[in-house]
């Protein structure tokens, strides 16, 4: 069964409907208010963390792609739009440049805009445009995903108000109705017109504490930052001002004129505000306010028949969490989208795609023709080699077709004769066996090789000079190796040098040490074991020992002038 969460995030209240079923007959699964005091740093974290406890609480478990989210309407900017064509393709394409130029106060690339089509024919198309800051949006998205509800789809206030009193069936074909949500920063006006959305308003009437910024563009909706509400929602003085001047601004609102339909009735949610009107259970109106200027006031109960059991002050507050929901159930009155800009492009990119799409084409044409030109020329290149390597073997090899000679010389005689010899017979060299021939055939080639590769001078019977680096490194080496044996010691210096042979001795590689060993009889020990080590390798010619000293203070002893005399073409080759 399809499952939908509808989550409303205000600035100090949070609602969440969880509704199963269709848009035309959903099921109320679970719902939960919860709400901050005034005055909390961070509000929007508080609330987070409310509605998270809340929802574990009751076991909520809900996907992502189930979550709508509804955000204050007072977060938004309204602007009407008229465009020359209706498609919406091309509205999408054209809609930021066309909209810049109404929105002084924030820069555009920091909005993400929204729109619905209120009239349109095939050559034009009457929009209203809604307009938000990104950094707001994301803020309240990222505060829903900390409540552990990642939204799906995120929208306003009052395209929720549209879809609930749609799906109440309060929306008459021949007339048009008021929409009203008071909530605790925000009251939100939204006009219908023969079941089609012409207008919102978006105002700071609410009984909370306004914001201090200009989020809600108050230049644009006749309302100062200063005339905003600073009072708490149970102050009985503010609930009286605030419950005035929405009087003030519904009857306004209903004596506009230009419209097809009168306003025949004014549909309240959110908030209950006593000094405007009071509903009891049944949703009759009393109070102050029953009707204003002959229009009735009565309940936005959109949840009457999904959630009867609620008092109707809490269905009321419920309404645009329930809008939300509907939505994510597939109820077709409005498609609002204001994750578009995050899912789909971001910034300054849309500014650029075409110009990026003609020079990505200009550049693949332009590899295009690099390819063909390089693999022109790697054409001619390989073409060039082939027949460099053929006209090279044909000279020096020669060709057995037309039996033209080459220019290598032929074998030398001796190889040549025996060569020739041997493939006369078994008879040929008697004092041979064949493996013998072979060998001996063998043998006369090696010395062929021999003398060409010292006629080229890539054979030498001149030996390197031994090298000094390596007699040193094994010496070390041995050291090293005999590790715990030699207890503490110290190479206070290390020098090597090769000497040329004489006739007395050959060429050889002579070490020269000076060490210190720690220790008492530990010291002597491990001296004696060091030499004994160094006497003791394959290329080792000669060691000298040297008498020891006894360092000052006792507890060890130097020794200074160690030499080791080494063959380093002894060195094993596996050890080179």
């Amino acid at each position: 069964m399809a499952r939908s969460c509808g989550i409303r995030l205000g600035q100090r209240h949070a609602s969440l409907v969880l509704l199963e079923g269709s848009a035309k007959k959903p099921k109320l699964r679970a719902h939960l208010e919860v709400e901050v005091a005034p005055g909390e740093e961070d509000a929007l974290g508080s609330l987070a963390d409310a509605l998270k406890a809340a929802a574990k609480g009751q076991k909520i478990k809900v996907t992502d792609e189930h979550v709508q989210l509804a955000l204050d309407s007072g977060l938004a900017a309204f602007r009407p739009l008229s465009l020359p064509f209706a498609d919406k393709a091309k509205v999408e394409e054209v809609l930021k440049f066309e909209i810049e130029s109404r929105l002084p106060q924030w820069d555009i690339d920091e909005v993400v805009c929204d729109f619905h089509v209120r009239r349109s024919t095939p050559v034009e198309s009457d929009l209203l445009v809604v307009a938000l800051k990104k950094a707001d949006v994301k803020a309240r998205i990222d505060a829903s995903a900390r409540a552990g509800f990642e939204p799906h789809e995120v929208e306003i206030v009052a395209t929720t108000l549209f879809e609930a009193a749609r799906h109440a069936g309060l929306l008459a074909a021949d007339a048009a109705q008021l929409l009203v949500h008071i909530g605790e920063r925000t009251s939100t006006l939204v006009v219908v017109e023969g079941g089609r959305l012409a207008s919102m308003r978006a105002l700071q009437l609410g009984l909370g504490a306004a914001a201090s910024s200009a989020e809600a563009d108050p230049a644009a909706e006749g309302e100062t930052a200063a005339e905003a509400p600073v009072a708490a929602a149970n102050d009985p003085e503010r609930q009286k001002v605030v419950a005035e001047r929405l009087t003030r601004e519904i009857l306004r609102t209903l004596s506009a004129g230009q419209r097809e339909h009168a306003i025949a009735a004014v549909y309240l949610c959110g908030t209950e505000m006593v000094d405007l009107v009071a509903f009891d259970n049944e949703g009759n109106a009393s109070g102050p306010h029953v009707e204003i200027a002959g229009v009735p006031l009565a309940p936005l109960d959109a949840l009457r028949e999904s959630a009867p059991e609620l008092s109707l002050a809490e269905r009321l507050r419920l309404v645009p969490a329930f809008g939300a929901a509907l939505h994510g159930l597939g109820a077709n009155g409005l498609s609002p989208h204001l994750r578009r800009e995050e899912l789909r492009y971001a910034g300054k990119f849309e500014r650029l795609e075409v110009p990026l799409g003609v020079l990505g084409l200009f550049l693949l044409t332009l590899t295009t023709a690099l390819y063909i030109v390089d693999y022109k020329v790697v054409e001619a290149r390989e073409a060039d080699l082939d027949a460099w390597t053929k006209s090279n073997h044909n000279y020096l090899i020669g060709s057995t077709s037309d039996g033209t000679r080459g220019r290598l010389p032929l074998a030398p005689d001796n190889i040549k004769n025996y060569s020739r010899q041997i493939a006369e017979g078994p008879d040929s060299d008697p004092e041979r066996t064949q493996v013998e021939r072979l060998r001996h055939l063998r043998s006369l080639m090696a010395i062929e090789i021999g003398r060409l590769e010292r006629e080229l001078g890539t054979k030498t019977d001149i030996a390197p000079p031994q090298s000094a680096l390596e007699a040193m490194t094994h010496t070390l080496d041995v050291i090293h190796g005999m590790g715990e044996q030699l207890g503490r010691f110290a190479i206070r210096e290390v020098r090597a040098q090769q000497n040329p042979g004489t006739a007395s001795g050959g060429e050889h590689v002579q070490v020269v040490l000076n060490m210190t060993f720690w220790g008492d009889l530990e010291a002597t020990r491990a001296y004696n074991d060091m030499m004994n080590e160094l006497e003791g390798q394959p290329w080792t010619d000669r060691v000298e020992r040297r008498a020891t000293n006894t360092l000052d203070g006792g507890g060890g002893i130097f020794v200074d002038g160690i030499t080791i005399y080494v063959d380093t073409n002894r060195i094993p080759k596996e050890q080179t």
